[in-house]
């Protein structure tokens, strides 16, 4: 074994970096699949880099006031800080994920504008993994309507929108989201 892949949630683990340590000292590579910006120092960054991973994966879901809206309290500037911190360190991509649906041209020109910010603070590679709220009983997304039509009308607005960034997408498809 020269490889270790960490799959737990966005790891947080409170001796997470004390773990990657062990894992460097052992001479081997780790790879975690995502991570929560609101855990992340610049310590923990350049451990993960140490690690042999390039890049990093993180779930805003979209901007700041429709994540309250899912009981997701982290503010935009956590999310700026931490694109700065992993420009430092010098990771090469940033996948990112976000959702759509029970949303108003607004708030998809909001996201949009969340994602330039995010671009314009890391000059590697950013991707976006977009994706349907799937409506889910007793959650904060117990309300959302799945109406595919109305999901096709963002999806095609919000790609006319991201023409103008400079990062992939791919909007996953709907077939799948429903339940």
């Amino acid at each position: 074994v020269d490889k270790i892949t960490i799959y737990a949630p966005s790891f947080i683990h409170p001796q997470r970096k004390e773990i990657l340590k062990y894992i460097i000292d052992k001479g081997l590579k780790a790879s975690i699949p995502s991570v929560r910006v609101d855990a992340c120092d610049k310590e923990l960054l350049e451990l993960i880099k140490k690690c042999g991973q390039q890049s990093l994966t993180i779930a805003p879901e979209a901007h700041e006031e429709m994540r309250y809206k899912l009981n997701k309290h982290i503010p935009d500037i956590v999310y700026t800080n931490f694109m700065k911190l992993a420009q430092e360190v010098g990771f090469k991509k940033i996948k990112i994920y976000l959702l759509i649906g029970n949303q108003t041209k607004e708030d998809s020109d909001k996201t949009v504008a969340f994602v330039k910010t995010l671009k314009q603070l890391f000059k590697g590679k950013l991707y976006l993994s977009i994706n349907a709220i799937v409506p889910k009983p007793r959650t904060a997304l117990e309300k959302p309507k799945f109406d595919k039509k109305e999901l096709k009308n963002q999806i095609n607005y919000m790609k006319k929108q991201l023409r103008s960034v400079n990062v992939e997408y791919k909007f996953n498809t709907l077939r799948y989201s429903y339940v």
